[in-house]
């Protein structure tokens, strides 16, 4: 069973860290930029059984929150799909599943100030890399396999690069996903700004739930988990419901 731990963080300072640092600070921007409040939906709050709580200490949750949420992403090469007429790209979106454990205060509520966290966002899955028939971004290694099957065919450079540009103008048109990360996050739906700068501080900190999946690495200049986007319009989702007390 997961369990809170005497580093595990509370809320508020997840919140008040992802404020004041630089680097993470822009999420709040994301948050009004991409994601849409109206799709934060609960899916499930599994409360665990009376008999199985009293088995375990103080420091076992009360109940799993699962939640789903969802963004229309405002930045490059998104931004190319927007209508002229629309401020937005509502073309593609990106739905992720969220997990949150809180820790209750001794009346049994959650607390903004007081409540230790402990959460996920995203899949278990690791990115991957498909192929390029998926991917209209074009690989270096697809286009060097492209001028190396024309050049034994044609002649001169310009026959070579008018038969490249035509097949890169085929995949462009049939490959559904944007790029590598657009597929994880539609197929998978890995998240990958967690994936990538803050599983490992979630899982060093114990507030991430699940497996750690990879993510290796962290980026200079974060040195506690944050919150990103999604997690962001969540809490203030559970305030908004008063879940969450502040």
């Amino acid at each position: 069973m997961v369990r809170f731990k005497s580093n595990t963080p509370t809320i508020s300072q997840v919140y008040q860290y992802t404020y004041r640092n630089k680097l993470t600070k822009t999420r709040f921007e994301y948050a009004d930029r991409d994601v849409l409040p109206s799709r934060i939906k609960i899916q499930n709050r599994k409360v665990f059984s009376v008999k199985a709580l009293e088995k375990e200490s103080k420091s076992a949750p009360r109940e799993v929150i699962t939640i789903t949420s969802v963004s229309a992403p405002q930045y490059y090469p998104y931004t190319k799909l927007k209508d002229k007429r629309y401020k937005k790209q509502m073309k593609i979106k990106h739905e992720y599943p969220i997990t949150i454990i809180l820790q209750p205060k001794s009346d049994g509520s959650y607390s903004y100030w007081d409540s230790k966290i402990i959460w996920r966002i995203g899949s278990y899955q690791k990115p991957t890399k498909p192929s390029q028939k998926f991917v209209k971004t074009i690989y270096s290694e697809t286009r060097e396999r492209l001028n190396k099957r024309f050049e034994r065919k044609f002649k001169t450079k310009k026959e070579v690069k008018d038969a490249v540009d035509k097949e890169i103008e085929k995949i462009k048109k049939s490959a559904p996903y944007l790029n590598v990360g657009d597929y994880n996050a539609r197929v998978h739906h890995v998240y990958m700004d967690d994936w990538a700068r803050n599983y490992k501080l979630q899982k060093k900190f114990n507030c991430l739930y699940g497996q750690l999946s990879g993510a290796l690495n962290t980026p200079k200049g974060i040195i506690f988990p944050f919150f990103s986007k999604h997690i962001l319009c969540v809490i203030s989702f559970l305030i908004k419901k008063g879940i969450i007390k502040i």
